[in-house]
C-alpha cells in the first residue's frame, strides 16, 4: 500500500464528531478578525473560504501562514515548526 492510501485510510478511520469536525473558517488571519474593545471579543469576518472540515485544518492554516511569513528569517525554525504541525495533525492529539 502506498503512502497516500495509508494516509487516506488513517484519516477515514477517525470518527467525525461535533468536537473535531464542523464548519471552519479556513482563512483566519489578522485582516479577517476584528477586536471589539468594548466587549473584549474577537469577531471573525469574510467567510468566502469556509467549509465543513476538521477543526485541525483551521489550526494548520494559521500555523502554516505563520511559518510562511517566517521563511525569510530562519529556515531551521521553519523546519522545526513544520515538523511540530505535521506531528500534531498526524497524531490524534488534536482529535477528540
Amino acid at each position: 500500500m502506498n503512502e497516500a492510501a495509508r494516509l487516506q485510510n488513517y484519516y477515514a478511520s477517525i470518527p467525525a464528531t461535533k468536537y473535531n469536525y464542523e464548519l471552519i473558517h479556513y482563512d483566519l488571519e489578522y485582516d479577517n478578525v476584528f477586536y471589539d474593545e468594548v466587549t473584549g471579543a474577537c469577531n471573525v469576518i469574510v467567510f468566502k473560504d469556509a467549509m465543513y472540515h476538521w477543526y485541525a485544518m483551521d489550526i494548520k492554516q494559521v500555523v502554516c501562514k505563520i511559518i510562511y511569513s517566517l521563511k525569510l528569517l530562519n529556515t531551521k525554525n521553519n523546519a522545526f515548526w513544520t515538523g511540530i504541525v505535521m506531528h500534531l495533525l498526524t497524531q490524534r492529539i488534536v482529535h477528540v
